[in-house]
């Protein structure tokens, strides 16, 4: 599988399974979201699912140049979305 980080595409050996995480300020907002959705009663499956979906867009974000929450824009999350639909 490939990562991206800040811009270079890594590979990743599937026994080591590194997972690249988002930075700091990114990572603390998605573990809360994570946290909310466990105490709605989300099954582990589902949580693990949303967290690697998150932690793409995260990325995503980082790469764009994008490093606060209140920096995303419409046009943004539109271009990932092109990205999501390539895939």
């Amino acid at each position: 599988q490939m990562y991206v980080a800040t811009g270079s595409v890594q590979c990743v050996n599937e026994r080591s399974r590194c997972v690249q995480e988002p930075c700091d300020l990114f990572l603390t907002g998605m573990n809360e979201f994570l946290v909310q959705r466990e105490a709605n009663g989300r099954s582990e499956l589902t949580v693990r699912f949303e967290k690697s979906v998150v932690r793409s867009f995260l990325l995503y974000l980082e790469n764009a140049g994008v490093m606060a929450f209140s920096m995303i824009e419409k046009d943004i999350v539109e271009a990932y979305l092109i990205v999501l639909q390539s895939k």
